[in-house]
């Protein structure tokens, strides 16, 4: 690190999202870091098994996923998000973009007038917290936007919907047709195979989620149909860390000891 630069400042020049940033480097005080500090940028990611054509929100992660699927094939692009508060968490669930604004007018909910001293209506431009795209998702009265305040991304930080940064807001909304797949899930283990190794990223649960760390391992070793070996210490270090972090758990075998 350079100067007196902040994990908070860090994030958005590295389109990383703050808690990422954060969580990925635990000895690193995030408001006072020391010059020459090394930090570790987690871009290496597990992409959950729920991602399909369309939009996948993954809430533990704070990531949002687009694949698209046209006569080009198939692209897949990340971009970190903020999303819900404990108070007005993002509701999982499947749902469509019902509607696509640029440079959109805010109508601001009741509780937050109230919180924030705001008017019925805010205009576009910097003071919109709406940014200059909006994406807005069916039924549900939330949508992916862009932001005036990037030191959101990565954090539990709106009323339910999804911030971006700008310039990721910018570059999703023309790819982005109306009727477009937006799938929210709360998935916090997810496990991968790449080079023959076995990686497992775990990510601290949201909103009160109750699940078997263990349980849910070893279900996605099963689904991966995994024959190699599992180092069970590397496993249970990953979920007490939480860190984030794609972690080899195991590799497989060679095939003289697979023969055996």
């Amino acid at each position: 690190m350079v100067g007196k630069e902040t994990l908070v400042e860090l994030a958005p020049e590295t389109v990383l999202g703050y808690d990422s940033l954060r969580r990925a480097n635990p000895a690193i005080d995030p408001w006072l870091p020391k010059p020459g500090d090394e930090v570790l940028l987690p871009h290496f990611t597990i992409v959950p098994d729920e991602v399909v054509p369309g939009i996948t929100i993954n809430l533990p992660e704070y990531r949002l996923y687009f694949l698209s699927d046209n006569t080009e094939g198939c692209q897949l692009q990340s971009f970190p998000a903020g999303i819900g508060s404990e108070q007005f968490p993002t509701p999982t669930g499947v749902y469509t973009v019902g509607t696509k604004i640029v440079n959109p007018w805010w109508k601001v909910p009741t509780d937050i007038r109230k919180e924030r001293k705001l008017p019925a209506v805010v205009p576009p431009g910097k003071d919109n917290p709406l940014g200059g795209y909006w994406l807005g998702i069916s039924g549900r009265g939330i949508g992916i936007h862009g932001t005036n305040e990037p030191f959101g991304i990565g954090r539990l930080s709106s009323h339910g919907c999804i911030r971006l940064y700008p310039a990721d807001a910018e570059k999703l909304f023309p790819a982005v047709a109306i009727g477009t797949r937006v799938r929210i899930i709360n998935q916090s283990i997810k496990l991968g195979i790449k080079l023959d190794a076995l990686f497992l990223e775990v990510h601290p649960r949201l909103y009160g989620q109750e699940i078997d760390p263990l349980a849910v391992v070893l279900h996605q070793i099963e689904r991966l149909e995994w024959r190699g070996e599992v180092d069970w210490r590397e496993v249970e270090l990953s979920i007490q860390e939480a860190r984030g972090i794609p972690r080899v758990i195991g590799f497989y075998r060679s095939r003289t000891a697979l023969a055996k």
